[in-house]
């Protein structure tokens, strides 16, 4: 197709997902790695409202797209689910689940590798278990100013905005679970998971990182800089990117 791309999500097979539009309708479609069409579908923007979003699961068949409408002062949010395997087949526009949310904005929306899925709004985190119709689990709530939001395999995070001028780390399961709590003084403008469970939080010199139970693994600085950190094999073990090389690096215990 020669439309516009809106949007796009690859899953792990390397199925890749892409919303394109043309005036006040949208069209999905479903790729192989190779550029071969899986299948398409239809969603018209007049009626559902404009993509800000768009997620494909794992296994490459269910695609969620955010749409936003708005109107006579209100905000309307609505997920739509597209199943292009056997779940979808005969549904209209291959649809299997449709979600909407008044004053709410749903700007990101992600599934991982064990098929829920999250999509995050001003207020909090929808949480979604997989399957080929994804039903809603759980809304948690912030309760505060969401400053930053990070998604991990098996938990997210987001850090809060405090009265105070500090900030909070809070991790949460892919139920809903919280997990911990942290307060910080930390002036970081770069959050994100390293590892499975392990969050980074970086000026670009100083550096924190906070395990699963929210116990600061390492506080220090790199003099140098860097532009990315990973965690390599080994529970101690990290690469640090670096302009022209790559520092391996292991923490004392």
């Amino acid at each position: 197709a020669s439309l516009p791309i809106s949007r796009a999500s690859i899953a792990n097979n390397g199925n890749v997902g892409v919303l394109m539009q043309d005036g006040d309708t949208g069209y999905i479609y479903l790729y192989e790695s190779n550029g071969t069409t899986i299948a398409s579908g239809q969603v018209h923007l007049a009626n559902t409202g404009y993509p800000i979003a768009i997620a494909l699961s794992p296994d490459g068949q269910v695609l969620c797209v955010s749409l936003v409408s708005l109107g006579e002062g209100e905000t309307k949010s609505t997920l739509l689910f597209y199943n292009f395997g056997a779940a979808g087949r005969e549904k209209k526009d291959n649809i299997v689940a449709s979600y909407e949310y008044q004053d709410m904005i749903i700007p990101e929306v992600s599934f991982v590798q064990s098929g829920a899925m999250v999509a995050f709004y001003d207020g909090g985190a929808l949480l979604f278990r997989g399957g080929s119709v994804p039903k809603e689990r759980r809304n948690t709530q912030a309760g505060k100013e969401i400053r930053s939001v990070m998604r991990g395999e098996h938990e997210f995070a987001w850090i809060l905005e405090n009265q105070d001028g500090s900030r909070q780390l809070e991790a949460f399961s892919y139920e809903g679970n919280r997990k911990y709590s942290k307060t910080l003084k930390f002036d970081y403008n770069v959050a994100e998971f390293i590892s499975d469970t392990e969050v980074l939080l970086t000026n670009g010199t100083d550096v924190q990182i906070y395990n699963s139970k929210g116990t600061a693994r390492f506080t220090g600085s790199i003099p140098d800089g860097f532009q990315k950190m990973v965690a390599a094999e080994g529970m101690q073990d990290y690469l640090i990117v670096q302009k022209g090389r790559c520092t391996h690096i292991r923490l004392k215990h």
